[in-house]
């Protein structure tokens, strides 16, 4: 995760870094983290929750603006609240001044879930036209179609974290919680057991799971393309 930072500051084509969700573990990463570099090609990054982590010290190090503002994964409501406009016309550069928001907290807005992918391709389509570039392709396992771990998740809406040591995957999302072990044919959803067809396996250093089990487990719908081998997941 810190090369993927060093990188995202040495690439000449990328001015802006949106986080692409919080999380619990970013602290961990800033030992590894090149600041130098980051002073010497300065970039507008935004973020909450997690990402404050990197944010303060890039601000506070090196005078680079920052926002605690947004992550990728909230982007995406069928509605948006003021403060999201007035973020996205911030990076924009048609905002210079924001005013406090009232109750926003209390109104809840339905997250549009509306994936795709499709078996042997290495890309997630989101949102109907946004591509996430994915380390291995979706693939049949048992009948089964298998994705890689974090990017569903996180496409899900999911907090998502990894014990190595008992190789144990940990997802939140609201009030669901999902718990599954690398090579076991169940998973547990709210302490309920779910039985697994295929189990979660790792390919190639990625973990891959049941594409259909975790999107149902945060309550979305699952429709499976045989001709095209195409999975679409709504929420």
């Amino acid at each position: 995760r810190a090369q993927e930072v060093n990188d995202m500051f040495k690439n000449k084509d990328i001015d802006f870094v949106l986080c692409a969700s919080g999380g619990e573990f970013l602290v961990e990463i800033l030992p590894y983290v090149d600041f130098s570099l980051i002073k010497n090609n300065p970039k507008f990054v935004a973020g909450f929750s997690d990402p404050t982590g990197l944010l303060y010290p890039i601000t506070t190090k090196y005078d680079i603006a920052t926002i605690y503002g947004q992550n990728f994964g909230f982007i995406g409501t069928k509605d948006s609240y003021k403060y999201q406009e007035d973020f996205l016309n911030v990076i924009k550069g048609d905002l210079r001044e924001e005013t406090s928001y009232e109750l926003y907290e209390e109104e809840p807005l339905e997250k549009v879930v509306d994936i795709k992918l499709t078996v042997g391709e290495k890309l997630m389509i989101v949102e109907g036209d946004i591509g996430i570039p994915l380390d291995v392709p979706p693939t049949i396992i048992n009948d089964r179609t298998m994705v890689p771990l974090r990017a569903i998740f996180e496409a899900l809406g999911a907090v998502v974290s990894w014990d190595g040591e008992t190789k144990t995957i940990f997802a939140v999302n609201g009030n669901t919680v999902v718990v599954m072990q690398i090579g076991q044919e169940m998973m547990y959803v709210n302490s309920e057991r779910v039985s697994l067809d295929s189990p979660s396996v790792i390919v190639e250093d990625r973990t891959l799971v049941p594409v259909s089990a975790i999107a149902e487990a945060f309550g979305n719908n699952v429709e499976y393309d045989e001709e095209t081998k195409t999975v679409k997941i709504t929420g």
